[in-house]
């Protein structure tokens, strides 16, 4: 994947705090991932998808890279870093994270407040986010990707009204956050996931691991 960045890209960034690329992905590719995406979930609630809650799906849909290795070929694209680090001028970028959002019959999550995306991390700094639709109808006057096959890039403060993943039913969207190489593992409250890396033996203050969080652009 290459796509050439240009000036007038970082204008409207710089203006609105996001851009959308079209046409990065086939539907294929996004079709394939999105039910692999599925298939992690159900596997870690070890219950129907559609018999979750949405928040429950948020809580266990973060890092599915590492469980499968579709979605570790997907979401640890070096093609995609590439774009993101063009964009936003960084010299490196590892993968922060990956988060599925993902809604069922029963949509709404009480918990999704208006907050930026770093005040939602324990990763800090972010350098970027990605967005991708993988399932659901496109609202074309909103900030998300109006088709699957497209990305959206948007910057970490951007304030995300984030009940917005949550008002449709069976709709479905892979966030994927990039950090310089230097970034930490910090206790941020906001964070639903924040003692997610424990599991991996990261304490508050530590620095990134490449070999937990890939370096995909130096």
């Amino acid at each position: 994947m290459r796509f050439k960045v240009t000036g007038d890209h970082r204008k409207v960034l710089e203006k609105q705090k996001f851009i959308e690329f079209e046409d990065l992905f086939s539907l294929e590719e996004i079709e394939k991932v999105s039910s692999h995406v599925d298939r992690v979930l159900a596997k870690r609630t070890k219950q129907l998808i559609d018999a979750q809650p949405c928040d429950e799906l948020f809580h266990v849909g973060r890092d599915l890279w590492r469980d499968d290795p579709v979605l570790e070929h997907f979401i640890c694209n070096r093609g995609l870093a590439h774009l993101a680090a063009q964009l936003f001028q960084q010299k490196t970028l590892c993968l922060g994270f990956d988060q599925a959002l993902r809604t069922t019959t029963c949509p709404g999550f009480p918990g999704a407040v208006p907050a930026t995306l770093q005040q939602k991390s324990c990763i800090q700094p972010l350098a970027a986010v990605v967005l991708i639709r993988l399932s659901g109808k496109a609202d074309p006057l909103s900030l998300l990707p109006k088709k699957r096959e497209n990305a959206v890039l948007m910057a970490p403060n951007l304030n995300l009204p984030w009940e917005v993943f949550f008002q449709e039913p069976k709709r479905s969207f892979l966030m994927i956050g990039y950090a310089p190489a230097k970034a930490l593992y910090v206790y941020e409250k906001n964070d639903p996931n924040l003692h997610f890396l424990k599991k991996l033996g990261y304490a508050f203050g530590d620095h990134l691991n490449t070999n937990f969080h890939p370096l995909l652009y130096k």
